[in-house]
């Protein structure tokens, strides 16, 4: 464990005095208003597919055999604090993983981040600002969970290609809200992606979201809205700069006390141009980069989920989504994208919940995917299933947790296709 990350709670220590009230569970509490909550999680992991679409973290950077299982052991420690007052709420955390494997040490790995936010909303709650970031250092792809399927506006997911090993994310997203009349409201964010690989340019990406959301509050249960906005991707592979404007129309319904629903749909245009490499037959024979002809698709966008409670302890979550994504790769970074996710949640006693998630993705190449010296029409499809148990020991401070989870990935590429089941079992101590 890096003593770093407890050093803060030492100094507020010393400085606050008696004003500092501990808790094993509840955190440490600084005054009336601030709460500081250090955390140590660790877990046993098996995997039978660790070299998944992976490259070895290593000088050569070589491809490993395509399949082979191992244990691994995880441990993660991190500090939160949470400050609150009458107008302003603001967290933070910081973090830092370790990864330990048993037989392809080549693989271990430490990872670190650090994430803030701000809410600030006047006494009359006519305004309101939020504003949250984040920095990881990532290495492969992130621990799964079924947003990887169903990721929204704002986040693209990273696809998992051998060539991808480490990265820097930082993602800032800030929103304004502002009650225009008795029933209308209206909002305007913004959200910036900058994701930077240490070895393979072809990879790095910028990108901003810009949209703005006009709601009617009908009845009390029944919340109009229309919704526009762009996406633009600065991307450093062969699709270089894309636009993605969009316009929707959408509703919020409680339709009971255990059933409410958000569904919207509208028009989304996917617009870029791919470089060309044309040889300059010079004596080097350098190649020339220079934007291609420009391609344009579009299609009907829907975003809709559903939340049901079925009784007081089991609730069922119900998401899906469409539209254009920008991912970088040596061949193709365009892609249309269509995911279903859903989760049943259930709280078996006061100590012991369960939860079942799944999910499905379809991403179709809009332009041929070179690969194994051929070009192929891709489309990969992916299932992904997870069961999880957590169970709330009689000391506050203590949890422990379980998970199974199977991964079956399909791809019109030879030899990409895949399968991966994860076993997880850990426990999670915080102050």
């Amino acid at each position: 464990m890096k003593p770093s990350i407890f050093i803060p709670v030492l100094i507020l220590s010393t400085w606050a005095g008696s004003q500092i009230q501990a808790q094993p569970g509840s955190g440490i509490r600084v005054g009336e208003q601030t709460v500081f909550s250090p955390a140590v999680n660790a877990s046993m992991n098996w995997n039978n597919n660790v070299n998944l679409r992976r490259r070895a973290v290593s000088d050569g950077g070589e491809v490993l055999d395509e399949r082979d299982s191992d244990v691994f052991v995880s441990a993660q420690y991190s500090l939160s604090f949470r400050r609150w007052s009458d107008q302003l709420q603001s967290n933070g955390r910081i973090w830092y993983s370790d990864r330990w494997y048993d037989q392809n040490t080549n693989l271990d790995r430490d990872t670190y981040g650090a994430s803030g936010g701000l809410f600030w909303a006047n006494p009359g709650a006519s305004s309101d600002i939020s504003w949250n970031i984040s920095f990881q250092r990532a290495v492969d792809r992130t621990e799964l969970n079924e947003g990887f399927i169903g990721d929204t506006e704002e986040t693209e997911e990273l696809e998992n290609v051998a060539e991808r090993v480490e990265r820097d994310e930082i993602r800032s997203n800030i929103r304004l809200g502002q009650k225009l009349s008795d029933t209308i409201r209206g909002s305007l964010s913004y959200h910036f992606t900058d994701i930077r690989y240490n070895e393979e340019r072809f990879n790095d990406r910028i990108s901003h979201l810009i949209s703005g959301q006009l709601s009617y509050q009908w009845t009390d249960k029944t919340r109009p809205y229309l919704r526009a906005g762009i996406g633009l991707d600065d991307d450093e592979g062969l699709d270089g700069y894309a636009e993605k404007p969009f316009y929707m129309v959408g509703v919020s319904h409680r339709a009971t006390d255990k059933l409410n629903f958000d569904i919207s749909v509208g028009y989304e245009e996917f617009t870029r141009k791919p470089l060309e490499f044309r040889p300059t037959f010079n004596e080097e024979n350098d190649v020339e980069v220079l934007p291609g002809e420009r391609l344009r698709n579009s299609n009907i966008k829907f975003i809709a989920n559903v939340n049901y409670a079925a009784t007081p302890k089991s609730r069922l979550n119900f998401s899906a989504r469409n539209g254009y994504g920008s991912v970088a790769s040596p061949g193709s970074s365009s892609r249309e994208e269509l995911s279903f996710s859903a989760a049943l949640n259930h709280q078996t006693t006061r100590q012991l919940s369960q939860r079942f998630s799944v999910a499905w993705r379809e991403d179709n190449y809009l332009t041929p995917l070179p690969a194994r010296g051929e070009e192929f029409d891709e489309l990969k499809e992916t299932i992904w299933y997870q069961y999880n148990l957590s169970y709330q020991t009689v000391r506050p401070w203590l949890s422990l947790f379980g998970n199974i989870s199977y991964e079956d990935g399909s791809s019109r590429i030879p030899g990409d296709s895949y399968t991966e089941t994860q076993i997880t079992v850990g426990l999670t101590a915080r102050y």
